[in-house]
């Protein structure tokens, strides 16, 4: 209704897209974003909100095409600088993955996301303890960043360092008290902690 008497549609319709994913559909959400760019294709941000709707359908050449088109015009924009490194990394091209997101790192002083794909991308090309170091600064600039302990869980969990898991899965626990999945790794942990 709202993008039927918008001043601005373009404005609204990236909400519509949201709304469509938070209802489990995801092909309207597509759509959705593939209309908005139509109304004003000069926009990155709806640029980006449609490459990654497409990223994360495994679209990964039509994803990269636009976070390339955005970074053209855009070359700052960190976000799209991100969407290219996680393909990178999705095709085994870690150096530059890597090279892409230090960029990131170097030019906002500490984007979180950045922090989680640099580990993400050293655990990938076995540098776990790298890894940690930058899951752990993550964690520092955003406390209550769920899938931060997640991932930190889980690869000390894999380590055997299970009181860096408890308290991972502790503190997952905390924030998402209603998640199961995170309630069975915190009992798996404790059984496992003298």
């Amino acid at each position: 209704l709202f993008m039927s008497v918008a001043p601005f549609p373009a404005e609204a319709c990236p909400d519509l897209a949201n709304a469509y994913e938070g209802l489990g559909l995801p092909d309207k959400a597509l759509q959705s974003h593939q209309r908005c760019l139509s109304l004003d294709p000069s926009k990155p941000d709806l640029k980006f909100y449609l490459a990654r709707a497409y990223e994360k359908r495994d679209r990964l050449k039509a994803a990269e095409k636009l976070y390339l088109e955005i970074l053209a015009s855009v070359p700052v924009y960190s976000d799209a600088s991100l969407g290219v490194a996680r393909i990178r990394m999705a095709e085994n091209r870690y150096v530059e993955a890597d090279k892409l997101v230090n960029e990131v790192l170097y030019r906002t002083k500490g984007h979180v996301d950045a922090y989680l794909l640099a580990a993400l991308i050293a655990d990938r090309s076995e540098r776990r303890e790298q890894a940690k170091v930058y899951i752990r600064e993550a964690i520092a600039r955003a406390p209550d960043y769920a899938d931060l302990y997640r991932t930190l869980g889980h690869w000390c969990h894999q380590d055997k360092d299970y009181d860096c898991a408890l308290r991972a899965y502790t503190k997952l626990g905390d924030l998402e008290p209603e998640n199961a999945e995170a309630r069975a790794k915190l009992a798996e942990v404790r059984g496992l902690t003298p």
